[in-house]
């Protein structure tokens, strides 16, 4: 009986590439990286769009929207930072 042709997909190890085929497709830890920096980038665009709008009437919740999407952009980039760092330990 042979095998699911993706059997060895089902749980890679940390860090470990997924290989589809015989191409190699990105490691767990670089998708984790591309990830948190878009989310960082994303979160300090809508934080500096939402300040923008405060001005606006009603836009005392504008303000506060940016704030906290300020706050959880350098929480994600503290975030990184410790996660860059414990990748060069190991």
């Amino acid at each position: 009986m042979r095998a699911a042709p993706y059997a060895a997909l089902a749980r890679p190890s940390v860090g470990e590439a997924i290989r589809v085929g015989e191409r190699c497709a990105v490691s767990i830890r670089t998708a984790h990286k591309i990830l948190i920096t878009t989310a960082i980038v994303f979160f300090l665009f809508y934080a500096i769009w939402e300040i923008r709008n405060y001005p606006a009437p009603g836009g005392t919740w504008a303000l506060v929207r940016g704030i906290i999407s300020g706050i959880a952009a350098c929480g994600l980039g503290i975030y990184l930072r410790y996660f860059l760092k414990s990748l060069k330990l190991r």
